[in-house]
């Protein structure tokens, strides 16, 4: 399935100098113990490093191909791609606005790095991933042509946000970053 990534960006004078394009290979899975947890919708994400602590609610399947999340504080399950579960079929993308000087939910997603914990929170329970790399797309042509973000992948985490970049507010590029899951705890 193919699909446009538009998250916008709200308006002010804030800058981001340039992403880090980052990977690691190995990272050990000891934050959380691995159980079973069946795929459900996602309802928070947080990561720690960053000091993101959001609601996730649903868009629809309907929204697809463009997305804009509808609003600035929450991120947004993409709803024609796969849920989070240890048992999930496909990969799952969460994708949030970031702000230029307007507080957002994903103002921060573009310091995240390789080695990062994210936490999903679905009602049958928590998923950690771990961020293997993140990447730099222009919205129109790179980001649908990218076979690295159009991978199928079970266990798989995508998150992505536009980025800012010399003090614009508006944006023609999505930072994305790629995660893998690396523990579960069952509710």
């Amino acid at each position: 399935m193919l699909f446009l990534l538009l998250p916008g960006c709200a308006v002010s004078g804030q800058a981001r100098l340039e992403a880090a394009h980052t990977s690691v290979d190995t990272i050990p899975a000891d934050s959380l113990q691995s159980q079973s947890v069946p795929m459900a919708q996602p309802t928070r994400l947080s990561i720690a490093d960053l000091g993101i602590d959001a609601t996730v609610l649903p868009m629809p399947a309907g929204a697809c191909p463009v997305l804009d999340p509808p609003t600035l504080a929450d991120a947004y399950w993409v709803g024609c791609r796969s849920e989070p579960g240890t048992d999930s079929d496909g990969t799952v993308f969460v994708i949030g606005h970031a702000g230029a000087g307007t507080a957002a939910v994903f103002d921060t997603l573009p310091d995240i790095v390789a080695g990062s914990r994210v936490l999903i929170e679905t009602d049958s329970g928590t998923l950690e991933y771990t961020v293997r790399s993140t990447a730099l797309y222009e919205k129109f042509g790179e980001a649908q042509e990218s076979p690295e973000l159009r991978l199928r992948q079970p266990g798989r985490l995508v998150l992505v946000t536009c980025y800012l970049e010399n003090g614009t507010t508006l944006s023609s590029k999505n930072f994305v970053a790629y995660a893998e899951i690396t523990g579960a705890l069952a509710r």
